[in-house]
């Protein structure tokens, strides 16, 4: 095996630089902190339309991407506790985030952005990492069994079709909600 050389060195150093300064800039992907600083200011504008063009579409991508992370990473929102009817139901409602009772009405991303505010905000890794990683990172803290509940109580994963998330395949616990609802009517 061949030693590397001054130079070598020098030339590894410089690249891990520059792409650490790349993934910080976000050159590649939104980071944590910037999705973080970006749907902070959407949060706390208090009605007023984006400034610019670059701002609106810096705060569209707000809600979007919280929905990528949580979705891909198997958690689910729990329905309205009053139509939790089964033991599946019950067991996911007990262990992830309800959309009546967690999620503010401007959506996932606003329960994020108040989650890493709460946590203490972004940290160093939310810094280089993609936003995604952030986002997961407090709903873990606040629901570490969401995903893996979800799973075992047959929630299928979402999944983005044709611009909407969606169960993947087609969610049985879900039925017995939609039947207490119309029941309930």
């Amino acid at each position: 095996m061949r030693r590397l050389s001054k130079s070598d060195y020098w030339s590894v150093l410089i690249i891990t630089a520059v792409a650490g300064w790349l993934c910080y800039s976000g050159a590649f992907y939104q980071t944590g902190a910037q999705f973080y600083s970006r749907c902070w200011q959407r949060m706390h504008v208090s009605g007023r339309e984006a400034n610019s063009p670059e701002q609106a579409a810096e705060w569209a991508t707000c809600d979007e991407m919280a929905k990528t992370a949580v979705y891909r990473h198997g958690f689910v929102f729990a329905g309205n506790r009053d139509y939790a009817v089964t033991p599946q139901l019950k067991a996911v409602r007990a262990a992830c985030p309800s959309m009546d009772g967690d999620v503010p009405r401007t959506g996932i991303w606003a329960l994020a952005v108040q989650m890493i505010q709460d946590s203490g905000g972004t940290t160093l890794t939310d810094k280089f990492l993609p936003a995604r990683a952030a986002i997961v990172r407090v709903f873990i803290a606040k629901w570490p069994n969401c995903a893996k509940t979800a799973k075992a109580n047959g929630f299928p994963k979402l999944v983005k079709r044709k611009g909407s998330w969606e169960f993947d395949t087609e969610c049985m616990p879900c039925l017995a909600e939609k039947q207490a609802i119309k029941e309930g009517q």
